[in-house]
């Protein structure tokens, strides 16, 4: 029983060895990385290459119907650049409120206070919760007299989906803006919260130790070492809500994001016209990416 089991052994002993060396073998690690970067390539840049060349070979159409229509001339142009201004300005403004309330929510949960397991849960579900349930819930709580509305006594929601605040220019659709939020702001917590997990308590004992206020400390030795984590989050939440759709058009009413403009035409059968609309928001998402990881790095290295 002894030598069969010794030999058992040594079988698995030798085969773990093949293994590894199959596995630390040149060709292995040539073959691995090439098939990394052709999943890449097939998965994510194949589709948007032939998204750029089939707008290039159909230009003929979206010079039709975007800019040189003959009944409603460049309307579908002036719809472009209105709902780019109106998906920019919401992912703006909801990464400033995910910032405003995902910095506090990530420290809290840092520390040992009551319910922090159940606050720790409660973030996550947004990230589990498919979006047009959230914009449906959105539209529920606050643009019903079944949520809030009833709540405070109105006889309607506390916002309606024809409601715009701030004026034309800087204005925003509060139910577009609550729903982006709600789904949004766990990528700042998330990401701050890791880049809290690896700061060094001693630097903000040290500044204890010279006297620092708790307002001062956070400001001058805590908010520096997070800043990386902030704009890693805000990138995320940014470039998540720009590209939403789901829960936008649960909550849109009147009015039109690029991503659901996108919807639109696809359905009224204007693919060219998609198309061009499609390359115009990967080109944004990826300058706004590109000057987001300048901003981080330089935050970064202030930090340092």
């Amino acid at each position: 029983m002894s030598s069969s089991r010794e030999k058992g052994g040594k079988t698995r002993v030798a085969t773990y060895h093949a293994l590894e060396s199959v596995f630390s073998a040149r060709w292995f690690l040539l073959l691995r990385d090439s098939l990394i970067i052709l999943a890449i390539i097939v998965l994510l840049l194949a589709p948007i290459l032939y998204l750029g060349k089939y707008a290039i070979t159909d230009w003929w159409e979206i010079d039709f119907n975007v800019f040189n229509h003959p009944v409603i001339h460049s309307t579908r142009w002036e719809a472009i650049k209105n709902s780019l201004i109106l998906s920019f300005k919401l992912a703006l403004y909801a990464t400033l409120l995910d910032v405003a309330l995902g910095i506090p929510v990530a420290i809290a949960l840092q520390k040992d206070i009551p319910g922090r397991r159940i606050l720790d849960t409660l973030v996550n579900v947004p990230l589990a919760t498919p979006t047009s349930a959230l914009g449906f819930a959105t539209l529920i709580f606050w643009g019903t007299r079944a949520g809030i509305g009833g709540i405070l006594g109105l006889q309607t929601g506390l916002f309606s989906l024809d409601e715009l605040v701030g004026g034309n220019i800087f204005g925003f659709p509060p139910l577009l803006l609550l729903a982006h939020v709600s789904f949004t702001f766990p990528y700042i917590v998330r990401s701050v919260s890791a880049v809290l997990e690896g700061i060094d308590v001693t630097y903000s004992e040290a500044a204890q130790t010279l006297g620092a206020k708790s307002f001062t400390r956070f400001r001058t030795v805590t908010l520096p070492l997070m800043a990386p984590g902030v704009f890693a989050g805000a990138i995320l939440a940014f470039t998540r809500s720009l590209g939403e759709t789901g829960a936008s058009i649960i909550v849109a009413g009147v009015f039109v994001t690029a991503p659901i403009l996108v919807v639109e035409w696809k359905a009224e059968v204007l693919i060219a016209s998609a198309a061009f609309l499609s390359i115009i928001l990967v080109v944004l998402a990826c300058i706004s990416i590109f000057v987001f990881r300048k901003l981080m790095g330089a935050a970064f290295a202030r930090a340092l």
